[in-house]
């Protein structure tokens, strides 16, 4: 499933920075094909054996997407982490 996020993360780097330079370049079939190969690894034991386990694990996965999306993007931070880890130590 990761290999499967960084294959995505290529992709978009590659169409959104055009202009970066790159040590090395990789065709772009490679990182579609392994992409490919993620969601079949990931969805095939899903799909042969519908059991709840599968279910929680992807429920855990949604949790950790939604976590992530309000701590980044909505720059949401709770209070108690502001003051511990941005205010000077007290002398």
């Amino acid at each position: 499933m990761f290999y499967g996020l960084a294959m995505v993360s290529l992709l978009i780097l590659r169409k959104t920075m055009k202009e970066v330079p790159r040590p090395y370049k990789v065709p772009v079939v490679i990182p579609i094909f392994i992409l490919l190969i993620s969601i079949y690894l990931s969805a095939t034991p899903i799909i042969m054996d519908p059991s709840p386990k599968y279910l929680i694990a992807l429920g855990f996965v949604l949790i950790g997407i939604l976590i992530y999306y309000w701590f980044i993007y909505k720059n949401m931070r709770p209070k108690t982490f502001m003051s511990e880890y941005y205010l000077p130590p007290s002398c």
